[in-house]
């Protein structure tokens, strides 16, 4: 009888990876059987007990991704961006720098606040956001590090991120495997990456609003495009935002960049596109919950 149980679990989990295998090849989506698996959302800071799968999604959809949230750094324009996509009934994932927010109660109390808003999800940024900070630790190095990290954001916000950004979306070999070692789902970073390794899903952006190459502002038209090119490709399009692309050379708002910031999210409102989280990508499965729906435990 538990030869028969073990065999059947590993069929059940043998359909659900080659469910994804050819979801992510051949751009199709099929839903899984809700009534028969219980769906638990990442954000119940238990996600590393469970196994997770993404699912391309039917319609066309956006993920705007907010890179440089640190410690008393870019404090008025970083809550200015995230209200004005919010306030367009937007979504928007957030990367936090996890060094010294301990020190910072203004970003504590904002995400505290909007932590429960289904259209705002919070990523790890890094931990020091130094440059090419995990370009080539090993598992073990890369391990510490993130745990670091994710204890710090789980000290002072209360969550466990669902998803990790590298800084200048560097990393190494060895970072995806600790990174699948404590927990996280998705790893957004390189250019139009997108895929699923078994444990980790690869989701990377696909338009940016500034240029690191040409060092000036992505314009708009450009952007619009670029993300619509990936929606015709395969339905997503990941936008990387950073708060200092809207500065001047002060520190101050730029008036006439913020305005492009504005027109921008006006322009993508018009693609006729679904808004979303990297979580609301994520079909996650309690083994526990797997182990019910086996012969002999009904």
């Amino acid at each position: 009888m538990i030869k028969k149980k073990i065999l059947f679990s590993m069929l059940i989990m043998f359909f659900l990876f080659a469910l994804v295998f050819f979801t992510l090849a051949f751009n199709f989506v099929i839903d899984l059987p809700k009534k028969d698996i219980v769906i638990i959302s990442p954000k119940d800071n238990i996600h590393e007990k469970f196994s997770c799968i993404p699912l391309l999604p039917d319609d066309p959809t956006i993920l705007i991704r907010l890179d440089d949230i640190g410690a008393n750094i870019y404090r008025k324009i970083r809550f200015d961006l995230i209200n004005k996509v919010l306030n367009n009934g937007l979504a928007i994932f957030i990367g936090v720098i996890p060094e010294g927010i301990e020190n910072d109660d203004e970003l504590k109390e904002f995400v505290k606040n909007n932590i429960d808003n289904p259209r705002f999800e919070v990523a790890q940024h890094g931990v020091l956001h130094l440059v090419e900070e995990f370009k080539d630790l090993s598992e073990n190095d890369a391990y510490n590090r993130l745990k670091e990290g994710q204890s710090i954001i789980f000290s002072e916000l209360g969550i466990y991120p669902v998803t990790f950004v590298p800084p200048y979306n560097v990393y190494s070999k060895g970072t995806t495997f600790a990174l699948r070692r404590l927990g996280f789902k998705v790893i957004s970073a390189a250019k139009d990456e997108l895929k699923f390794d078994g444990g980790l899903f690869y989701l990377g952006e696909n338009a940016e609003t500034f240029s690191s190459d040409e060092q000036v502002l992505v314009s708009v038209n450009t952007i619009i495009n670029r993300c619509k090119q990936s929606l015709e490709l395969r339905n997503i399009c990941v936008i990387t935002v950073h708060p200092q692309d809207y500065l001047d050379g002060e520190g101050n708002i730029d008036p006439t960049k913020y305005k492009s910031f504005d027109s921008m999210i006006n322009k993508l409102k018009e693609l006729d596109a679904e808004f979303k989280l990297p979580s609301d990508l994520l079909y996650c499965f309690d083994q526990t919950e797997l182990n019910n729906f086996l012969p002999g435990n009904q």
